[in-house]
Order: structure tokens, then C-alpha cells, then sequence
């Protein structure tokens, strides 16, 4: 039995130090300063950037209006939509044993809305909005908002509403400044309302466009300048008259940017 054990103790003491041994064993790497190999260019520059949860959109860049153009329901080019994934050509894959071609595909959530952090409503108003391509306003952004008014009471609207991300953070007494550009058929003769409002839908600042600008596309511009914070605020485009309006390339910037940049 004392053998036994000895044995066993011998066995594992020799495990312990042999284990200690690797342990203590260093990676020495001589680096000589003065023998040049590849030589990178000067001119050569290069950085890395991913978008993840608005990083860039929504966060370095300053545009408050999420889906400004209405292009957010368009899938990549090249890719093709599959129960809510979007989906490559299926070409040879260098990776794949026998150059197979790569079964990948990502979740596309944006084509579950025509018209993401957009809504549409409507106060003492009969109203339908849908997307459109006809006479686009260019063709980097194809797709406007077209918002047909049959009836508007005294007093009603038609609200077209954007969230912004994660809501738009009006702070009081800041200048925004807004711009859009719209179109309306001859039967409009109404006033293009632009607001700021709360979460509760309290309007914290606003401005009335009464003139519209005649046929075609034209670009509607004013600051906005709210008299109470809200970090969760919307952007509202209000339409008190039947008619139909056109849509497209809405921004709201913040005066105050890094750097006023």
C-alpha cells in the first residue's frame, strides 16, 4: 500500500514539475531596426468602420431623420429577397471544398415596412399614403411618399411622422434645421405644417408654409427651435386640405455639431 502510494505521488509530482517547466518557457522575438524589408507607401491610408445600432447614421452623422430619402425598403444590389433574408448570386466560394457555392444569407428586417420609422395619421382627415416611383425627384432617391387626401374637417390634418432613431433629441432652445422637398396636384390648396412634438404629442416648436411653390418639385427649408426638451421628440409633416402631396428627402440637422461641422 506505501509502495502504491509513493508510486502515485512520484507520478504526479513529476506531472506538476514537467507542467511547471512549460509554463515557464519564453518566446524570444529579435527585431533588427536596420534591416528594412516591404516599404509602405506614405500616401497609403486606411481605417475601419462598422455600422452596428446607428453608429454612423443616427450617430457620427448628425441627420436626425431616419429613412430621410424612403429608400430603406430597397434590398442591396445583386441580392434577391427570400422570406424575410436577403440572398447573393450563388457563385463558386474560394473557401468551400470543390469551389462550392456559399449558402449565406442575412435577415433583412427592413422589408417587413414599406416605409421604416415613417407613419401616417390622421385627424378629422380620410387619408392613404403609399410609396411611389413616378417622377421621382432624382434618380439616386427613385422612391417619394405620396399621401392622397379625400376629406379634411375643420380643424384636421393629415400627419406624416418620423421617429428618428430611437426618437429625435429636441433640446430647448437648439436651431434645426429642416428641409424637404415636396410637389402637390392642383386640387391641394392647403398649408404645409412642419413641427417638433413630444412624446405626448405637444408641439414644441413649429412653422406653417402657406404658399406652395408652384408645379414640380420644390425644396421647403426653415429652423426649427424647440421651447422644451424632449429626447424622444418626432418630426411632423401636417397636410389640412384634400389633395394629393409628394414626399421626399426630408433632413433635420442640429445647428450645434462636432466642431459646427
Amino acid at each position: 500500500m506505501k509502495e502504491c502510494f509513493k508510486y502515485c505521488f512520484l507520478s504526479l509530482l513529476l506531472v506538476v514539475l514537467s507542467l511547471g517547466a512549460k509554463t515557464q518557457q519564453k518566446a524570444i522575438i529579435n527585431v533588427d531596426a536596420a534591416d528594412k524589408k516591404a516599404t509602405v507607401s506614405k500616401s497609403l491610408h486606411g481605417i475601419f468602420f462598422e455600422e452596428i445600432s446607428h453608429a454612423g447614421e443616427g450617430g457620427l452623422y448628425a441627420e436626425m431623420i431616419q429613412n430621410r430619402g424612403f429608400e430603406d425598403c430597397r434590398i442591396p444590389q445583386g441580392t434577391t429577397l427570400e422570406n424575410g433574408f436577403i440572398i447573393p448570386l450563388r457563385t463558386p466560394h474560394f473557401m468551400l471544398a470543390d469551389n462550392k457555392a456559399s449558402d449565406w444569407k442575412m435577415e433583412w428586417p427592413l422589408a417587413k415596412d414599406a416605409y421604416p420609422a415613417w407613419s401616417v395619421k390622421t385627424n378629422k382627415a380620410v387619408a392613404s399614403c403609399s410609396l411611389t416611383m413616378e417622377h421621382p425627384l432624382n434618380d439616386a432617391t427613385p422612391h417619394s411618399m405620396k399621401i392622397e387626401i379625400s376629406k379634411v374637417e375643420k380643424g384636421g390634418a393629415v400627419d406624416l411622422m418620423n421617429e428618428g432613431f430611437w426618437g429625435i433629441n429636441a433640446v430647448a432652445g437648439d436651431e434645426y434645421f429642416l428641409s424637404f422637398y415636396a410637389r402637390t396636384d392642383v386640387s391641394f390648396n392647403g398649408e404645409m405644417i412642419a413641427s417638433l412634438q413630444s412624446q405626448e404629442g405637444t408641439v414644441v416648436s413649429s412653422f406653417h408654409f402657406k404658399k406652395q411653390k408652384g408645379d414640380g418639385w420644390n425644396k421647403y427649408e426653415t429652423i426649427l427651435k424647440p421651447v422644451s426638451s424632449d429626447p424622444r421628440a418626432k418630426l411632423v409633416l401636417s397636410f389640412n386640405a384634400p389633395g394629393k402631396v409628394w414626399v421626399d428627402f426630408v433632413s433635420l440637422f442640429p445647428k450645434n455639431t462636432f466642431k459646427n461641422r
